[in-house]
């Protein structure tokens, strides 16, 4: 009895791993629904059922267009050519097969979900990876709710269509999704997620838009590790540049730099960090929350839908910082360029916004005004651009050394 047991154990533990479907060529073949109309023909498409749709004019405004390349999270796309032809420009997810080819640490999704179960929330569903050597990778997928305020959108269409040519004063979204892939191994095919039940009679559905592989990178926020900015009355908490000076979050609002708020400077609008300035108790400890980058060789992704620049928000402490730094492209071109950033203290054409004083430890004010620079690099002609590297300069502030504070990054 003991030997049969044996022997039934080693068939389960024999048996191969299941075999994937046959693949289709590429994420468009397998489009099966229309979600992109012309403000002119908004009967030509129908994304969630009741025959609304994404504007392929506010589309373009946000600078995305038929064929137009997206990049997010250090991941190039290609924006559906069909999208506003009125033919299939997404796949509706029900376990479709699709072939990957290459070498790559990400699988990049851009997705919406529609008709979710309430305003805000996400379709969902497990897909799967399958590799060369016959092994395979589950991974959820997820997709929020197209008209939902989730975070992050990578596309974004300022209102959306309706029947009979009309317009709904509702913003829409596409997001990102990025799944690691197993180191070293080569992927051949991604399932994505079954249908939802239900979904023939137009209830909730995962809309995939376009897929690519590429190497991952954090958001510019995802590399925060200093805290500049402090409130007049917690001035402790920050330090610019080792000696426990900090911006003050009172004078930079002022000035008109709140806590997730955009700035325009010479035509170009960043935005500010959210964290700038906030203190942080729920653990039990009083901190303050990272606001900015301290430049030290981070890689970070280059997200956007247009430009032919790379705009950032900076401010070098102990003297004008610089060093290094380096432009990733789809195509695997690197450009080098020197990134400064004049010293946090000092005027010049490139002051973004001024702060009226800054701050000192012990609640203390320093009545010199300090700045914040925009600086940019023109980016090479016909690529796009997917990450950046920033330079080695400190990841620590120390006194008399210089420093590269990082707030914000845009492609415009």
């Amino acid at each position: 009895m003991e030997s049969s047991q044996a022997y039934l154990d080693s068939v389960v533990v024999t048996i191969p791993e299941p075999t994937p479907g046959p693949a289709a060529a590429s994420l468009a073949a397998t489009f099966n629904n229309t979600a992109v109309s012309q403000d002119t023909n908004t009967a030509a498409a129908d994304l969630d059922g009741h025959g609304s749709s994404m504007s392929a004019q506010a589309l373009a405004t946000a600078g995305v267009s038929p064929g137009s390349t997206i990049t997010y999270g250090g991941v190039a796309f290609r924006w559906p050519t069909q999208a506003g032809t009125g033919t299939a420009d997404n796949t509706v997810a029900a376990g479709q097969t699709i072939a990957l080819s290459g070498s790559s640490d990400t699988l990049g999704f851009l997705v919406a979900g529609s008709l979710g179960t309430s305003p805000g929330s996400s379709i969902a569903g497990p897909g799967k990876i399958y590799y060369s050597d016959g092994t395979s990778q589950q991974f959820r997928l997820d997709g929020p709710e197209w008209r939902s305020q989730a975070d992050n959108p990578a596309v974004t269409s300022a209102y959306t269509n309706a029947p009979g040519n009309t317009k709904q004063n509702t913003v829409a979204g596409v997001w990102y999704r990025g799944i690691s892939l197993v180191y070293g191994k080569a992927p051949v095919s991604v399932q994505l997620p079954g249908a939802h039940a239900g979904e023939a009679n137009g209830i909730p559905r995962l809309h995939v838009f376009a897929m690519a592989q590429g190497g991952k990178a954090p958001s510019p926020a995802e590399t925060f590790n200093n805290v500049s900015v402090t409130q007049d009355t917690n001035t402790n908490y920050g330090d610019m540049d080792g000696a426990g000076s900090s911006l003050s979050a009172q004078a930079l609002a002022t000035g008109g730099a709140e806590p997730g708020s955009t700035i325009t400077h010479a035509g170009v609008t960043l935005t500010w960090p959210s964290t700038a300035g906030v203190i942080d108790s729920t653990s039990g400890k009083t901190y303050g929350e990272v606001d900015n980058t301290l430049a030290a060789g981070q890689k970070v992704a280059v997200d956007g839908t247009r430009g032919t620049w790379l705009f950032l928000l900076v401010a070098g402490a102990n003297g004008t910082a610089s060093g290094a730094a380096a432009v990733t492209y789809s195509d695997g071109a690197v450009q080098q360029f020197t990134l400064t950033g004049p010293d946090w203290t000092k005027t010049g054409s490139t002051v973004a916004f001024t702060s009226a004083y800054s701050n000192k430890p012990g609640n203390q004010r320093n009545q010199q005004a300090a700045y914040v620079h925009l600086v940019g690099v023109a980016l090479l002609s016909g690529k796009t651009p997917v990450s950046m590297t920033l330079p080695n300069i400190t990841a620590q502030p120390v006194q008399n050394k210089p420093a590269l504070h990082v707030y914000a990054m845009t492609h415009g």
